[in-house]
Parts: C-alpha cells; sequence; structure tokens
C-alpha cells in the first residue's frame, strides 16, 4: 500500500471502498460522491478521529474526474467541532447550487 494511503486507514473499509482514488490525477487523496462524503465527515465527527483542515472539490461526469477551483480551508484558530462544521456547511451548500456531478475529498491531520 502506498505510504499516503495510510492516513485513510481511520475510515471504514466500506467507506474507503465508496471512494475515488485521485493518484491518476497525481493527487494523494481520495475523494467520494456527496452522500458518501457525509457519511465520512460524520465518521470524522463521530469518532474525533482528525482535525479537518479544508478540502477541494473535483468534478466527475461520465466516470471522468476533473480538478475544479472549488474548495474551503479551515484556518488553526478554528476548534476541531467548527471544522466538522464549517465543512458541512461548505458541502451542503455546494450540493445545493451546483448538484451531483462532484467529488469530495477532505485534507485532515
Amino acid at each position: 500500500m502506498c505510504e499516503w494511503k495510510e492516513q485513510y486507514k481511520i475510515f471504514p473499509k466500506e467507506l474507503l471502498e465508496k471512494s475515488e482514488d485521485l493518484e491518476g490525477l497525481g493527487i494523494y487523496a481520495y475523494a467520494w460522491k456527496f452522500s458518501d462524503f457525509k457519511k465520512i465527515i460524520a465518521y470524522i465527527e463521530k469518532n474525533k478521529s482528525c482535525r479537518i483542515l479544508g478540502g477541494d472539490v473535483y468534478t466527475y461526469e461520465k466516470d471522468t474526474i476533473n480538478l475544479s477551483s472549488n474548495n474551503w480551508y479551515i484556518s488553526d484558530d478554528k476548534a476541531i467541532d467548527e471544522s466538522y462544521k464549517i465543512t458541512e456547511d461548505y458541502i451542503d451548500k455546494f450540493y445545493k447550487i451546483n448538484g451531483n456531478n462532484y467529488l469530495y475529498s477532505v485534507v485532515f491531520k
């Protein structure tokens, strides 16, 4: 297993199986469709397993993933619990405005 993938072992196998591997784009991360990404955020929040630093949004059409110019960042002065709420608020709003043809990745530590 690639070294970058080790950090994702905190997530349940069934959620990892629903992810898209972004390594082919030169990005060492996984991304999920909206409904599965909501489960990732809920899992992080429930288990207090890490701090969310931000994330990126990717277009996803006809099984093709591309970078988008959309992302969010959470400054270090925000509380850990606040990082979950900021993330949820961002993706909920993004989804409501833009629809389902997107994937979301999370940056965490």
